[in-house]
């Protein structure tokens, strides 16, 4: 299972979105990181996007979340037709927490795949947004970018690390699922790796 992380979008501020295009030097030729949460969705066949240590092939459809200075970079020596569309953003701590238990919150995995194009729609309005109009024009930003993440929680499918889609096939999942669901609303605000909810719940991580 992959990391999850879940939102409470109250006071979400998109920073930067863009298109990078897999020939992009700046993007082939450094590792970075950035101190936001960014959300990264790929568009055409065999990316090579490297996060950590870890070497990906994505496809069209493929959904990153990737943490707060977490490192990436391209990997391959040569460019593909591919790209990817991403968002960097943050949310207020101060409204999330007056806000409460009173909004819902969205979890995210790190790793899905999301077949339908209406999102690359919505995500080329986002970049259009956020480079065509003054900082002070860009009011559709955040509501923009909050439906790109509701879509995406609503019908992408998780991916495991071997890009196989985790699904629930028994009442005894099921419950692992419910009780999962549970420890994310408590523990919302913290990095999940999947040996830590395991080791929390109960189960093997196996």
């Amino acid at each position: 299972m992959g990391e999850i992380a879940s939102f409470h979008l109250a006071g979400l501020r998109v920073h930067s979105a863009n298109y990078i295009p897999d020939h992009h030097r700046p993007w082939r030729m450094r590792r970075h990181s950035n101190p936001n949460w960014q959300l990264v969705l790929v568009r055409g066949k065999n990316h090579h996007f490297q996060r950590g240590e870890t070497r990906l092939v994505l496809q069209q459809g493929h959904v990153l979340l990737l943490h707060p200075n977490e490192v990436h970079t391209s990997w391959g020596r040569e460019p593909t037709d591919s790209g990817f569309f991403y968002a960097q953003f943050s949310m207020d701590e101060d409204q999330e927490v007056r806000g409460g238990d009173q909004g819902q919150r969205i979890p995210l995995y790190s790793l899905a795949w999301y077949p339908a194009s209406d999102v690359f729609a919505i995500f080329a309005e986002l970049v259009q947004e956020m480079q065509e109009r003054p900082a002070y024009y860009r009011v559709r930003s955040a509501g923009l970018l909050t439906e790109i993440i509701v879509r995406l929680a609503r019908g992408a499918t998780p991916l495991g690390s071997d890009f196989r889609p985790l699904r629930v096939r028994s009442p005894h999942e099921a419950k692992i699922v419910d009780q999962l669901k549970r420890f994310l609303e408590a523990h919302y605000r913290e990095r999940l790796t999947a040996q830590v909810i395991s080791d929390s719940l109960g189960y093997s991580y196996a």
